[in-house]
């Protein structure tokens, strides 16, 4: 565990530690090469149950940084991503690595930067016992990559005269991600629709046949204006 000191107090803590003489022998100020700050290394596990240790004055200390890892049952990994509590952050991440004997040793390092010891320790047992969920979470893939379709390419159209609308793209694309995602994208310009109110269907006029989309009843006085008008439904099979 690395506890990273203020600016201001450096040489405070040059001289506690100097005064102490039963602090270990390698307790002792480091510079971090990267950021220039000044840390204490100290080898004790902060999240055993027999961890002890004298704390510095709170006035002294900036944060507190630990890294872990698990490898002995990947059951107990978390999704990855980024977890807050409390001014806590947790970054947790699965990582692939060859082995000789093994062929792959997977490994989740986890990362925690805390204020406290207190906080420290309580964000990682929620964590560690899958009490939080992760504020960013690595695993969502972005939506273009979610679907064998991408939203962005949804067209929108409205039927005046049926009083329905049409969601389709230009592809053949029919399994039930891509209906889901024409679904989803029309609960964004109608939060109210239910899946019972809309129709998949099949296309088989000669615009856009043999391509897959939904339909559905709405009041006119709700469809966006970025539906295009069309004069009557297209033939479906």
């Amino acid at each position: 565990m690395h506890i990273y000191i203020k600016d201001a107090a450096v040489d405070a803590v040059r001289e506690l530690l100097a005064a102490d003489q039963s602090a270990p022998k390698n307790f002792t100020l480091q510079v971090d090469g990267n950021s220039g700050e000044h840390f204490i290394q100290i080898y004790q596990d902060p999240f055993s149950p027999t961890f002890t240790m004298r704390l510095l004055p709170a006035d002294m200390v900036d944060r507190y940084s630990v890294r872990d890892d698990e490898t002995h049952n990947p059951k107990c990994f978390r999704t990855n991503g980024v977890y807050r509590l409390n001014n806590a952050e947790l970054s947790c991440k699965t990582m692939h690595y060859p082995d000789r004997n093994a062929g792959v040793i997977t490994k989740q390092w986890v990362e925690v930067i805390a204020p406290t010891i207190t906080a420290l320790q309580e964000i990682y047992f929620q964590f560690r016992q899958g009490k939080l969920l992760p504020e960013e979470n690595w695993e969502v893939r972005p939506v273009a990559q979610q679907y064998s379709v991408d939203p962005s390419k949804v067209i929108r159209e409205v039927c005046p005269t049926s009083k329905r609308v049409v969601l389709r793209t230009r592809t053949y694309a029919r399994d039930l991600g891509y209906i889901l995602m024409l679904y989803a994208e029309a609960k964004k310009d109608f939060p109210e629709l239910t899946p019972e109110q809309v129709n998949v269907v099949h296309f088989g006029g000669q615009h856009y046949a043999k391509t897959d989309g939904i339909e559905f009843e709405v009041n006119l006085s709700n469809v966006p204006k970025t539906y295009s008008e069309i004069a009557q439904l297209e033939f479906t099979r």
